[in-house]
């Protein structure tokens, strides 16, 4: 079970299971987050949520997970998971035209060396590939 929470950094998120029993995938629009209750457990980036309050907003999606299925949950969405049984999977977090800027910005709020010199090394790489077709928000 995970708590009701939004991956930090702007991150776009997909786990595949691969094995076990089920997962019930709930995930709410990025525009619904200030109804749910947000309270933040240790910083600004770590974001957990009280969807079970009265008044919480619905998820926009709930999803069962079976083995074989890979599920994806865009950047900033509040999501939540419940497992039915022992259950073994992947899971990533990444960055793709869509969600580039936002991660650059999340990056640069950081503000320590190591993470201007990922957010500039993102940008040229971001800028290398503007020759491929991709939805892109700019900050």
């Amino acid at each position: 079970r995970s708590t009701c929470h939004v991956d930090s950094g702007s991150l776009h998120f997909a786990m595949a299971l691969v094995h076990g029993g089920a997962k019930k995938w709930r995930v709410w629009r990025r525009e619904d987050a200030a109804f749910l209750y947000p309270r933040f457990a240790v910083s600004a980036d770590d974001v957990l949520f009280d969807a079970a309050r009265a008044g919480a907003a619905e998820p926009r999606w709930v999803v069962c997970q079976k083995p074989g299925d890979l599920v994806f949950v865009p950047s900033d969405c509040p999501h939540a998971v419940d497992n039915d049984g022992i259950t073994v999977g992947l899971a990533t977090n990444f960055v793709d035209g869509s969600n580039v800027d936002a991660v650059a910005a999340s990056l640069a709020d950081d503000g320590d060396t190591a993470s201007l010199r990922l957010r500039q090394r993102l940008l040229t790489l971001a800028d290398e590939g503007d020759d491929v077709p991709a939805k892109r928000a700019r900050v």
